[in-house]
């Protein structure tokens, strides 16, 4: 089974479908044949036929196959499943290919070929693993980024999405699993050696990045996308924590780590989340704007936490003691007014109040400006000075930066959190045992 899936078709019911089964995605106006979306569907059916072996579930997965095995473009050797329409902000002129789509498309033709043994989509799989090595001038997938190949999601050089290109990845490792292709593992070594060297530029310092696209006046963050804004973020953190379970590299092992560190929320249900429980010693109006609007995903836009009343004192439970507290992020709404001025560090270690930094203490921070068409928000990371311990963290906010108080979206601390890192890894590892079926 292809990774990265499962069985769980219920979450398509509300898509559009052609006689075939094909998803139709609705783009604007008019509903469209979206090469990303419509494989991704496929390798689900899939999975789904895997764990029940229903007839009615392989015979709709090879139907989609088919018709997605007949809208591949072939030209000059290599084949493509096109996108008809511009995606905005990407230069990317329609028709173009995606290597996320070839790399689901990849699955799909090879999953077929392992049920029907049609040898027909083995040479489509074929045709589309040359695409990997085409240039995006030349009709195919690949740029070169600081002479290192990258497959791009859109056919736009410069774009660099991540989440897309470990996507494709996997259809590289799949393929040769499956099918022991060596011009498969060949590209698959390149992207990896690739990724192991450029990962550090996906490290935003608090979030990671989706992709490089500057047209909207900033970087893309994974955390700020869609209804669920941490969802791309918890992505990238199971994506790379899986490219290490294939590699074994330490680069991926750290950087999975350096992710899951900066994720705001849970991952996994039953890992208990970095903060157990906030307090706050005043907040202007509890009800729609309390503490517990500090502890979820959201820090690009909706509810936050406000005092205007100094000082005040935040208590950050972690439930556990924790080790190497060495870093606080603060999400203000709007701009840097909203953030405090003057502030106090405290932890809880040995049953009493240590007092770990000032704000005169810290150093070295980063800011961050970030802002859509309706909200804003200003993130700065607080590098503390020592590294410390302790069951909680207090911030005694001493003033406010402006004159309306302290707004805030959300927090996050950075502290030791390797055995609960390893538990995802553990989870991830168990998932994924039924990849490569």
């Amino acid at each position: 089974m292809y990774p990265f899936t499962n069985g769980n078709i219920e979450k398509f019911d509300d898509l559009k479908y052609d006689e075939n089964k094909i998803p139709l995605l609705k783009y604007k106006d008019s509903l469209i044949y979206y090469p990303v979306q419509y494989t991704q569907v496929a390798l689900h059916y899939y999975a789904k036929y895997f764990y029940t072996k229903e007839e009615k579930d392989k015979n709709i997965f090879l139907k989609q196959a088919n018709a997605i095995k007949n809208k591949l473009v072939v030209k000059n050797g290599f084949g493509v499943w096109q996108c008809g329409v511009e995606i905005h902000p990407y230069k990317a002129d329609p028709p173009f290919a995606s290597s996320m789509a070839q790399g689901f498309g990849l699955g799909v033709m090879l999953q077929a070929y392992v049920l029907t043994k049609d040898k027909s989509y083995l040479e489509a799989a074929d045709l589309a693993l040359n695409s990997f090595e085409v240039l995006i001038a030349d009709g195919g997938i690949k740029s070169l980024w600081d002479t290192y190949p990258h497959y791009e999601e859109y056919a736009d050089p410069k774009s660099h999405v991540l989440n897309g290109y470990i996507f494709s990845l996997a259809g590289l490792y799949y393929h040769y699993q499956l099918t022991g292709n060596e011009k498969a593992l060949k590209l698959y070594n390149e992207g990896i050696e690739a990724l192991t060297v450029k990962i550090k530029d996906y490290d935003a310092g608090f979030t990671s990045f989706y992709s490089f696209v500057t047209g909207t006046g900033q970087y893309p963050y994974d955390s700020a996308n869609g209804s669920n804004p941490d969802h791309y973020h918890e992505l990238i953190v199971r994506q790379i924590i899986m490219l290490y379970l294939w590699t074994g590299d330490k680069v991926f092992y750290e950087y999975g780590y350096k992710f899951y560190q900066q994720h705001l929320s849970q991952i996994n249900k039953d890992i208990p989340k970095k903060i157990k429980s906030i307090e706050a010693s005043h907040t202007i109006v509890p009800k729609t704007h309390g503490v517990e609007n500090l502890m979820n995903n959201n820090w690009t836009f909706g509810n936050f936490w406000s005092t205007n009343k100094f000082p005040t004192e935040l208590v950050l439970d972690f439930g556990v003691q924790r080790k190497d507290i060495t870093k606080l992020v603060l999400y203000g709404c709007v701009n840097e007014q909203s953030l405090p001025g003057k502030f106090e560090i405290y932890v809880f270690n040995n049953n009493k109040w240590e007092l770990a930094n000032t704000d005169e203490d810290i150093l070295r921070t980063h800011h961050t400006k970030f802002k859509t068409r309706h909200h804003k928000t200003y993130v700065v990371e607080y590098d503390l000075f020592g590294r410390y311990e302790g069951s909680k963290l207090k911030i005694k906010l001493l003033s406010s930066k402006g004159k309306k108080g302290i707004a805030l979206r959300n927090i996050n601390v950075f502290f030791n959190i390797r055995n609960e890192y390893n538990a995802l890894i553990d989870v991830i590892r168990s998932s994924a045992k039924d990849s490569f079926n």
